[in-house]
């Protein structure tokens, strides 16, 4: 029974996933949030990004990336929060593929979109050029390898990166049965651009995954993992791959596993992601 709800849910989301009318969405959030921005940073190939509170005094960069289907309308909540917003610079975005970014290209490629990302936060920081040294980069799902590579080939001393619901471990990862259903024509036909693009995502993840742990290391300052025990999309084991891996790197790791909670934590526990971000050292 489990597996038709899943696969209804994946269907319906197919239908919806795509949204639209993202500037009149961002015109009515600045009636209350003056600060809230919007626009394309990167080089050649640019990221939509918006953000709020990162025009007063310097702050660090929160940097929230959506899994798979997602949009930067996933991290809403997180960059209206007035606790973050009065001590950091808060950006969420949409990954190539999806929302605003390139969504007639697919890439599904975990290396590239972090190249992107960081690109394109590199170009936020020359235009924003007040901003502290140091961000914190904030991955749910599959946005969470993306992070990670970011963490093993870019990052600095000073920054920092917190896991939610994120797949590491390389054993765990499997092609599931509604992921090939989605890869016959028929299905690709009736499914949105975004939702094949996140079926093509999960299909050499395994394989992104074993390249990412090979040979581990880090420059970044801390690590957090939130897991919930009971997590049906991404398993509870990989927080123990986690903590392994981090240790090995010989870095500050927390890890918090949530009882009786599932994979979409950004949404059900809020206040627990918020708190964990406030906790980070500066």
């Amino acid at each position: 029974m489990m597996r038709y709800k899943l696969f209804f849910l994946f269907f319906v989301t197919s239908i919806f996933c795509c949204q639209s009318g993202d500037e009149k969405y961002i015109r009515d959030l600045q009636i209350s949030y003056r600060d809230i921005s919007a626009g394309y940073f990167g080089a050649d190939q640019k990221l939509f990004l918006v953000h709020s509170s990162c025009k007063e005094f310097p702050k660090e960069i929160v940097v929230f990336v959506h899994g798979s289907p997602g949009s930067w309308r996933d991290y809403k909540k997180f960059i209206l929060d007035e606790t973050l917003r009065n001590k950091y610079c808060l950006v969420t975005l949409d990954r190539p593929g999806f929302g605003n970014s390139m969504v007639d290209m697919s890439m599904p490629d975990i290396e590239k979109q972090a190249d992107l990302i960081y690109e394109a936060m590199q170009d936020f920081r020359r235009q924003f050029s007040k901003l502290k040294e140091g961000t914190v980069f904030v991955g749910h799902s599959y946005g969470g390898p993306i992070i990670a590579s970011i963490a093993k080939t870019r990052s600095s001393k000073f920054d920092q990166f917190i896991f939610i619901s994120s797949p590491i471990d390389p054993s765990l990862e499997e092609i599931r049965w509604y992921n090939r259903i989605a890869s016959y024509s028929l299905i690709r036909f009736l499914l949105s651009k975004e939702m094949n693009h996140s079926n093509e995502e999960m299909m050499p993840l395994r394989e992104q995954l074993s390249g990412l742990v090979k040979d581990w290391k880090s420059q970044a300052k801390q690590f957090i993992v939130l897991h919930g025990d009971h997590d049906m999309l991404v398993p509870i084991e990989n927080v123990k791959f986690f903590k392994n891996l981090l240790i090995l790197g010989n870095k500050l790791t927390k890890t918090i596993v949530i009882e009786d909670e599932n994979h979409f934590i950004p949404w059900t526990q809020h206040d627990l992601v918020v708190k964990s971000i406030m906790e980070l050292e500066n």
